[in-house]
């Protein structure tokens, strides 16, 4: 389902105005300091067939964020991240592949132990999608996504 909401977010991105990102390094040092680089997946049993997410940094040094699952995958660029409180992590992504037209997306990451959840998504425009893990407009929450110490999905 995050994979869903991610996509309806990025569609609706592409049509809003840039926004300054900020240092890399930082984002990086918050990442590490806050536990969300590595893999996750509701499932880590059975990634492959489960929606999955991994944070960290490709070849070049920028943090992203991969998401896949039900015949989708996508990469957004984390352009600013920020910790909350002792268990909440503000995240702005962008679609890597529009860097330069869109405005970030705003995530917030509740954190526990070795497990996340979407806690609150808004759109670039600034619509909710999720506030209180509760999504906007219809029954269900997001999921808890599980740290997967074995194994990345394929793609």
């Amino acid at each position: 389902m995050r994979t869903l909401v991610l996509a309806a977010m990025t569609a609706a991105a592409l049509f809003a105005s840039p926004a300054v990102a900020m240092d890399n390094a930082e984002v990086g040092r918050v990442l590490k300091e806050t536990g969300l680089i590595g893999v996750w997946s509701p499932n880590c049993a059975d990634i492959q067939n489960h929606d999955w997410e991994i944070i960290g940094a490709d070849a070049s040094g920028q943090f992203q964020s991969m998401t896949g699952g039900d015949d989708y995958n996508a990469t957004y660029d984390i352009v600013s991240v920020r910790r909350l409180d002792h268990r909440d992590v503000e995240l702005k992504f962008r679609d890597a592949e529009a860097p330069d037209t869109d405005e970030p997306m705003t995530l917030v990451y509740r954190v526990e132990a070795d497990r996340q959840m979407t806690w609150s998504s808004i759109s670039a425009e600034g619509e909710p999608l999720i506030t209180a893990g509760q999504f906007e407009g219809g029954p269900g929450s997001s999921e808890w996504y599980l740290r997967c110490p074995h194994g990345r999905p394929t793609p």
